[in-house]
């Protein structure tokens, strides 16, 4: 501000927003004496300095609106809620714990407000196995999880497996 810009040459934008031009910093300091405001450099990075001729504590309030404002935005941005899929895998041979540990699991994402995809991992000789089997395999575990859970889709066949993706109610 003022005698803080260090730069020879400014690009000097007067009061009203008009772009002035390149001019000695003597020169602007002196425009900004003439109407009783400052001299703030609003850009030092660029090749003159850009500086403005301002009232300089209005545009520091104007500057902490701003901020005020974005981190407001930011704040909003957070809240909104992103809806995401989280997996899991069982295999047909799975129970007890596993199946326990799996089902607490998914209770927990669907509380969070996230999707979950379920998928039955078949391997080896459960490949060759029945495809009701299988499909009554994975729904009697879906069938497991307490709370209201709504099917997005159908069960579906998938490349390891079958899977279904499930939302709370």
């Amino acid at each position: 501000m003022n005698e803080d810009i260090r730069s020879r040459e400014v690009r000097l934008i007067d009061a009203e927003g008009k772009n002035v031009g390149v001019v000695p910093l003597k020169e602007a300091l002196v425009a900004a004496a003439k109407e009783h405001l400052d001299l703030v450099e609003i850009t030092g990075r660029s090749s003159p300095p850009v500086v403005r001729i301002a009232d300089y504590g209005k545009y520091q309030y104007e500057q902490n609106k701003l901020k005020k404002k974005w981190s407001e935005q930011d704040r909003e941005r957070g809240k909104k809620r992103v809806e995401e899929t989280k997996h899991t895998q069982i295999k047909p041979g799975t129970s007890g714990d596993t199946l326990e540990l799996r089902i607490r699991k998914i209770r927990d994402w669907l509380d969070n407000g996230s999707n979950v995809q379920v998928d039955l991992y078949l391997f080896g000789r459960y490949k060759g196995m029945d495809e009701t089997f299988l499909k009554e395999k994975l729904n009697t575990f879906v069938e497991q999880i307490p709370g209201d859970v709504k099917r997005v889709n159908d069960i579906q066949k998938s490349a390891k497996g079958f899977s279904v993706t499930l939302r709370a109610s």
